[in-house]
């Protein structure tokens, strides 16, 4: 782990999507990490996890980070999916839902212990549930209300939803993908979060390929 200019900057190739050799020491050394408030003044309870476009592997490192944190949390932890609200249309009228959700009676539980899912298509299928800016809030608070971590598969951040939910989070990771994302789509990124008034907690280093040196390449051949 590194720090650059108010950003840290978590090195972690195994945390990829298509990893199979994914290391669970390196979720559970972030969550400890976050959990203590070692990479914020306060410990967040509500995390976000976004990406500059497309997925960067965003779902994985979402869901094993909410894996580690059931499995260190005496309390239900909330996976909280919003990946597929990217563009959600604003509601009509005032309503934004037809009634009030009890998150802990529309979550799905897993075969993890203390680890509960819900995706915002549930929300919007079952309680006519839009997601505009109050309605984010409302579900954001209620899920920090109901269980003790809560863990969220944020869509890309040039989506209005992640615009959105990002400053209602307690701390947002920005993940990158070594070698794919360009600077410039990481600067936008970081910008747009700032803009969005997000706590930006790090930046994720996906897929890292972990060159060797050429030195070591040739001795190993």
């Amino acid at each position: 782990m590194s720090t650059a200019t108010n950003v840290a900057s978590l090195s972690a190739s195994n945390l990829g999507k298509d990893d199979a050799n994914a290391s669970a020491e390196d979720y559970y050394v972030l969550i400890q990490t976050l959990r203590a408030g070692g990479m914020s003044a306060v410990a967040p309870r509500s995390v976000g996890v976004t990406c500059c476009t497309g997925d960067a592997g965003v779902s994985s490192i979402a869901g094993n980070l909410a894996k580690a944190a059931a499995e260190f949390s005496e309390q239900p932890v909330l996976l909280l999916d919003l990946s597929g609200l990217a563009n959600s249309p604003r509601p009509s009228g005032e309503e934004h839902y037809r009634q009030k959700p009890v998150l802990t009676e529309v979550a799905q539980p897993t075969a993890i212990s203390n680890l509960f899912v819900l995706r915002g298509e549930d929300l919007q299928e079952e309680l006519l549930w839009t997601a505009d800016l109050n309605a984010i809030d409302s579900l954001i608070r209620s899920a920090e209300d109901e269980f003790g971590y809560v863990v969220v598969n944020l869509p890309a951040t040039d989506s209005s939803v992640c615009y959105q939910a990002a400053g209602l989070l307690n701390g947002v990771l920005l993940v990158v993908e070594a070698e794919r994302t360009r600077i410039e789509s990481a600067t936008r990124a970081k910008n747009r979060l700032i803009h969005a008034q997000a706590n930006l907690l790090g930046v994720v280093l996906n897929n890292n390929p972990q060159h060797l040196p050429k030195w070591l390449q040739d001795r190993l051949q």
